[in-house]
């Protein structure tokens, strides 16, 4: 089970059980408080319902736009792209992180690429170089 599950989950399960707390308390309780009870136990369940709502919106949302937007990254092979990072929070500063990684990343392939074609330079003056010593020394021989 996800995160995203769980926490779905619980903000589900928590407004249900307290629903159902105050109606089996309605229901065993006689006298004048079980109005005071049923709107206590209703108003507490719309409270964690807005709560639930809430976390949903500042938390779970953004976590699952980042899986997709990585999991879209991951299938292009994408160290180009940027994820949005706005605010101070865990998961900003965790987005940020990762632009840092990624930037440091690309600029080691782009060093690994900038070598490998003075490398390639080099052998193609080397294999030229050992070509007119063997045309040299052919010549020298004949």
């Amino acid at each position: 089970m996800t995160i995203i599950q769980r926490s779905l989950f619980l903000i589900l399960a928590a407004p249900l059980s307290c629903v159902v707390l105050t109606l089996l308390a309605y229901f065993g309780m006689t006298g004048g408080y079980r109005t005071l009870v049923l709107a206590a136990g209703l108003g507490a369940a719309t409270l964690l319902v807005f709560i639930g709502i809430g976390l949903w919106r500042g938390l779970l949302e953004p976590l699952s736009r980042l899986q997709s937007e990585i999991t879209h990254a991951n299938q292009k092979q994408d160290l180009t792209q940027r994820f949005n990072a706005e605010g101070d929070d865990e998961l900003a500063t965790i987005l940020r992180e990762e632009a840092s990684l990624f930037d440091k990343l690309r600029d080691c392939f782009k060093t690994i690429h900038i070598d490998a074609k003075s490398l390639i330079h080099t052998l193609d003056e080397v294999d030229s170089s050992a070509r007119n010593i063997a045309r040299n020394s052919q010549l020298q021989s004949d």
